[in-house]
């Protein structure tokens, strides 16, 4: 399978510069920015057998940003602490030649909350602005520039909702102890909150003629889960992988458990050196398995949909990071790009050599 090897950066403002008393260093203006920065107006974009971005056939290092939660007309009024030569940054729609002149050749942004109303009120569990505004998005995802869209889960906008008793969905849809997978991929309830997040998005971009060049699934994804649902789940795939002989567990592990649900009910993983790595592979598979699900849900809207996920700095941390990326065509370096280790890791994974 062929794979892309992304890297995430960040955009610094030139507020720093006028913080040290030196001047700011000016901005292009309009049709001034060096064209070698530029995405050639009507190019080609595709990805090549070596896995580079390759526009009008040559290869080319993506430089870009992603708009996190919705925004809309009313961000874009006149605020503090900036000059009037910077206006146009924060009063200004992005759109192609937006950025352009910040020299930027793709970007992205994330989707509405809105299939949360199904469940909560979106607005009680959304920080950011309640959805994306397509009158001022519009600009932004027909630019023309290749586009990420990003399905991060997090506490403040898609994974903000809680268990309520009595309201749906049911406690078994939620779990703790994770980062950035706040519903569960082992039970029904919990996938299909998935399901509805995904399909949502997906239609949404659908629905506005936006075609993102890659879908990211997870960010920075851990899944740590010891609900009970999760743990019967052990105990059937501890079944599974010894055959149903739990006394062969039990000799090849040095324990006595006597049971694989016993096993699954273990105070702490780290009992016995075959009970960690087990569960550890477990919780491994569960992730996969969530990958797999994005995947055949937003295919089902976009058949030609690319994935990735970005894994944390730890890249091995609770997500089987090689097997869950050979199912996705884009690998993408952990957040703030990582470490050497990882670099090297991911490299390796990108070309799909040692």
């Amino acid at each position: 399978m062929r794979r892309v090897r992304v890297l995430c950066g960040a955009v610094v403002v030139c507020v720093a510069f006028e913080l040290m008393g030196q001047a700011a260093p000016a901005s292009p203006k309009l049709g001034e920015t060096e064209p070698s920065l530029m995405m050639p107006e009507g190019a080609s974009f595709e990805i090549g057998a070596d896995g580079n971005f390759l526009v009008d056939g040559k290869p080319r290092f993506l430089i870009g940003n992603l708009y996190y939660g919705g925004f809309g007309a009313d961000t874009l009024a006149k605020g503090p602490g900036y000059g009037d030569e910077y206006a146009w940054i924060y009063e200004s729609a992005p759109d192609r030649a937006y950025l352009q002149r910040l020299g930027f050749d793709t970007s992205g942004g994330e989707v509405s909350p809105s299939w949360l109303a199904k469940y909560r009120d979106p607005r009680r569990h959304y920080q950011a602005r309640h959805g994306v505004d397509w009158s001022v998005a519009e600009g932004l995802w027909h630019s023309g520039l290749p586009m990420v869209v990003d399905f991060t889960c997090a506490t403040w906008s898609h994974g903000g909702m809680k268990y309520e008793k009595g309201k749906k969905p049911d406690e078994s849809a939620f779990v703790n102890d994770c980062h950035f997978i706040y519903y569960s991929l082992i039970t029904p309830e919990g996938r299909d909150l998935w399901r509805d997040f995904w399909r949502s998005g997906a239609e949404e971009l659908k629905a506005h003629g936006a075609k993102p060049y890659v879908y990211e699934l997870f960010n920075e994804p851990s899944y740590h889960d010891k609900s009970p649902a999760a743990r019967g789940a052990f105990a059937a795939f501890l079944s599974k992988t010894w055959n149903g002989d739990a006394a062969a567990m039990d000799r090849a592990w040095r324990t006595s458990y006597g049971s694989f649900d016993a096993a699954a009910a273990f105070k702490s993983p780290e009992e016995a050196a075959g009970l960690f790595a087990a569960w550890h592979k477990f919780r491994e598979e569960c992730f996969i398995s969530g990958v797999k699900l994005g995947i055949e849900t937003i295919r089902a809207v976009d058949p030609s949909a690319r994935f990735c996920f970005q894994p944390m700095s730890r890249i091995r941390n609770i997500v089987e990071t090689a097997a869950a990326y050979d199912l996705c065509e884009v690998t993408m370096m952990p957040t703030g790009g990582g470490s050497l280790y990882a670099d090297i890791a991911l490299r390796a994974l990108w070309t799909a050599s040692p």
